[in-house]
């Protein structure tokens, strides 16, 4: 500025940056209030050489991949690996950012080496998790996530949040996850993984996939955690899709644009939440958006056109909405990716139609709302005996099944609430062709596996304790009306 100044004047004029110290003590750093940490290297230096010899690390890290990985995809595995190994040979090579991500995947498989190990009666480490969440909480304090996100902060809060799912399940836990997504999504738009995600897959580097991917998992948690509390989305439809949304002039409803014949889709391609919100993101969204209305201008016939479009869709995608297996015990493997994908689609249509399903005569009343919602409990029930039931109570895909446990009991009380209001499921009416081929009696077969299988996990907290009860008491109800119905006939 002096350069555009009359000769001799800038002298006067004091223009110098002042460099001085801050008088006042109250300069808060730049994560305030979320920070406070005063640790210095070498307190990490510390908490690196508490960790558990090498290849308990990666048994842990193992069992992350075979899992969460292996559905959430995350990660660049080669990258990761490579990474790993340099923090072995030198553990002073990494940033604090990457250290937080680390200290939580090991809190992960560590969670799921510890539940196969006490379910078989092996050696756990029981102390280990909290600790490695300790340790990742105060990384993630040490680095500018608020101000300077990177990828690695990004998936440390992801991974807490599946942490805090994973815990039990806990009304505290949920309660506290729903505001943790929403700062997960607005970091995520700060650094554009929403502009990256809105480009064709296909077209993307390696790097823009695991950005794409990373924002998928985002709004799946975030969608997730909204149902789960009944909260609003923070989002927009052109945020999901990336371009805005065509709607109907009447209605208001989202137009869809149905291909001929459906693309399958191969479990082992990367990422199918991406070709989900490709697809289908501004159908999820009109859904939640109608799920969690809280006053009552939500119309039936926009809820029924929601889920009409939404299952074409799917269907378009490859994906659908299967029903096949519902009832009959399976013993193939259950594909993790595939089932979690599965839940969550039944998840939102149960949210989408309870305000109608659980009225008196539903099933008269509001037709579809009720076998849509019955169906989508019932195929919510399938998958938790698939995951947990018999031998694979032992196994990691039980231990995954931990993520859905407020899924598994919103189907529980869903099937109970039916039943309990109309015991004679065969009397629907002839429209509703799903619930005419399940009997009462396939039901509470289904009820009393979800009931035994909470049983299971009744001690492990409160909250827990408190679903066994409830869903136990009920299906005591439901038998004896069953069976003082058959003595009476």
């Amino acid at each position: 500025m002096k350069n555009y100044l009359p000769p001799g004047h800038g002298q006067y004029s004091n223009l110098d940056l002042h460099h001085e110290k801050p008088i006042s003590g109250m300069t808060p750093t730049i994560n305030y209030p979320f920070s406070g940490d005063t640790l210095g290297p070498d307190s990490i230096a510390r908490i690196i050489a508490q960790l558990p010899p090498q290849a308990v690390q990666q048994l842990f890290v193992s069992q992350y991949f075979d899992a969460v990985e292996k559905v959430y995809h995350l990660l660049d595995k080669d990258a990761f690996q490579s990474e790993l190994q340099q923090f072995w040979e030198d553990p002073s090579s990494k940033e604090d950012d990457w250290l937080a991500q680390y200290f939580v995947i090991l809190c992960l498989g560590c969670q799921a080496v510890n539940y196969c190990a006490e379910e078989s009666g092996k050696e756990a480490y029981h102390g280990l998790p909290p600790s490695f969440l300790r340790s990742a909480e105060i990384c993630l304090k040490r680095t500018p996530y608020l101000l300077m996100a990177s990828l690695d902060n990004i998936r440390t809060l992801v991974l807490i949040v599946m942490s805090k799912q994973m815990y039990a399940m806990s009304c505290h836990e949920a309660d506290t996850c729903w505001p943790l997504t929403g700062l997960i999504v607005r970091l995520s738009i700060r650094v554009g993984l929403h502009r990256v995600a809105s480009q064709p897959y296909e077209q993307l580097s390696d790097e823009d996939r695991i950005k794409a991917r990373i924002w998928a998992v985002v709004l799946m948690l975030e969608m997730r955690q909204s149902l789960v509390c009944g909260m609003p989305l923070l989002l927009r439809p052109v945020d999901i899709s990336g371009t805005e949304v065509k709607r109907d002039a009447c209605t208001g409803s989202p137009i869809p644009e149905i291909d001929v014949e459906p693309t399958p889709v191969k479990p082992s391609e990367n990422s199918i939440l991406v070709k989900v919100f490709a697809s289908s993101s501004d159908l999820l969204f009109r859904a939640i958006e109608l799920a969690t209305c809280p006053n009552d201008s939500v119309q039936y016939s926009e809820v029924a056109e929601v889920d009409s479009s939404m299952r074409q869709h799917l269907y378009q995608s490859g994906i659908g909405l299967y029903n096949s297996h519902l009832g009959i015990d399976s013993t193939e493997e259950v594909d993790l990716e595939v089932c979690m994908i599965q839940i969550f689609f039944r998840q939102i249509l149960m949210a989408l139609h309870g305000r109608f399903a659980l009225q008196p005569n539903a099933s008269t009343e509001y037709p579809v709302s009720y076998v849509s919602s019955l169906e989508s409990a019932l195929a919510v029930i399938a998958f938790q005996r698939d995951l947990c039931e018999g031998d694979k109570w032992v196994q990691l895909c039980a231990w995954f099944a931990g993520f859905f446990r407020h899924e598994f009991f919103t189907a529980a009380m869903t099937v109970c609430s039916q039943l309990v209001r109309d015991l004679e499921v065969t009397n629907m009416p002839s429209h509703a062709n799903f619930c005419e081929t399940q009997p009462q009696e396939l039901m509470l077969d289904a009820l009393q596996s979800c009931r035994d299988m909470w049983g299971k996990e009744k001690n492990w907290s409160v909250c827990n304790a408190n679903a066994f009860a409830l869903v136990d008491n009920l299906v005591r109800i439901l038998r004896q009306a069953q069976e003082q119905d058959s003595t009476t006939t």
